[in-house]
């Protein structure tokens, strides 16, 4: 299955803050670069903000597949020079379905 990026990088973003909504926790501000929107494939886990599929789950074979456009777990020297409203160490714990 194929993928197209998220919309920033058709404005000529390559990485960047986004927020990415849950169903069930507040939404947190994730390292994001040059990564894929995720519709038509699993379960919706997070949301970027044009509503479009950032983290999805589901079963492939006989495994449970995690596929993520964003980094959770990119480490604080990723993210110099941008502006977190979530603290490093809160994207470490995703989803309490995960």
């Amino acid at each position: 299955m194929w993928f197209d990026f998220f919309t920033d990088y058709f404005k000529g973003i390559r990485k960047e803050v986004v927020t990415i909504a849950f169903p069930n926790q507040a939404a947190l501000d994730i390292y994001w670069e040059n990564g894929p929107q995720l519709p038509g494939w699993g379960k919706v886990v997070g949301k970027y903000r044009n509503g479009q599929p950032a983290i999805v789950e589901g079963y492939w074979g006989n495994g449970f597949v995690i596929l993520s456009g964003v980094h959770p777990e990119a480490p604080a020297s990723w993210r110099i020079g941008m502006n977190f409203r979530t603290p490093c160490r809160s994207t470490w714990h995703m989803p309490e379905r995960w």
